[in-house]
C-alpha cells in the first residue's frame, strides 16, 4: 500500500528529526494526519503517539497489537521513545 509506506517513511523521518530537535508544529500537523487516517493500524498509531509524547495513547494502542506483533515493536528504532521517556519520569 504506497500510503502505508508513505506514513512509515514520514514516521521514520521525523524520529530522525526528532533526536535531534523538537518537533515543529508542521512535523506535529503530519504526525496528526497520520493518525487520523490511520485508526485501523495500531502500529502506525503507537509510532506516532510516541513522537507526539502522548505515551498513554501509545500504551492503548499497543496493547491492541497481538504478542508478535508486540514483540517486534521492542526492535524498532522508534521504541527508543518510550524506553527514554520511561527512564525520565
Amino acid at each position: 500500500d504506497i500510503m502505508l509506506d508513505k506514513n512509515i517513511r514520514t514516521i521514520n523521518l521525523l524520529q530522525t528529526i526528532k533526536r535531534e530537535r523538537k518537533l515543529q508544529d508542521d512535523e506535529i500537523e503530519l504526525l496528526y494526519a497520520i493518525i487520523e487516517a490511520n485508526k485501523s493500524m495500531p502500529s502506525l498509531l503507537v509510532g506516532a503517539y510516541l513522537l507526539l509524547d502522548n505515551h498513554a495513547a501509545a500504551q492503548i494502542y499497543f496493547t491492541k497489537l497481538n504478542e508478535n506483533q508486540q514483540t517486534a515493536f521492542y526492535e524498532y528504532p522508534i521504541y527508543y521513545f518510550w524506553h527514554s521517556t520511561e527512564n525520565e519520569c
